[in-house]
């Protein structure tokens, strides 16, 4: 789980925390699924669950 601060992107929190050896763009798939999302805007303060 992570708090969306501003200046975030689902990109760059894909990137810090996909698991070495995945790629950035499948694990951003992953948290939009899980969490829901239909785009990639997120909102400081917002809360994402990462697989």
């Amino acid at each position: 789980m992570t708090d969306v601060i501003k200046g975030d992107t689902l990109w760059s929190i894909a990137q810090e925390n996909a698991p070495k050896g995945e790629s950035v763009r499948s694990y951003m798939q992953q948290i939009k699924k899980l969490n829901h999302l239909e785009g990639t805007t997120l909102r400081p303060g917002q809360i994402l669950y990462l697989p």
